[in-house]
């Protein structure tokens, strides 16, 4: 995640990478960031419930407590993504 999450910033030093924030707060941005990060940690919780798992029941109900999270992200979807219709943010 931390890979997907950041840029590089040489002018920091060699390697390092941040993330990209703009130079003031905007709570629908940031907002957004989490709903992805919060999507991210979601599927990668519910790839363990499989490599756990040893019998198919224990991947059924591994997953099953994992996706119970997916109405609550999906809420926030629709709350801080904007829909891309045809390439304009605008609608």
């Amino acid at each position: 995640m931390h890979q997907w999450l950041t840029v590089p910033t040489p002018d920091l030093g060699e390697g390092f990478k941040g993330l990209m924030v703009p130079p003031r707060h905007d709570d629908h941005l940031f907002n957004a960031l989490l709903t992805e990060v919060g999507t991210e940690c979601r599927d990668m919780a519910a790839a363990m419930a499989v490599a756990r798992a040893t019998t198919r029941a224990a991947v059924q109900a591994g997953v099953a407590d994992v996706h119970a999270l997916d109405a609550d992200l999906d809420d926030l979807v629709r709350r801080y993504y904007t829909p891309d219709i045809g390439g304009n943010p605008e609608g």
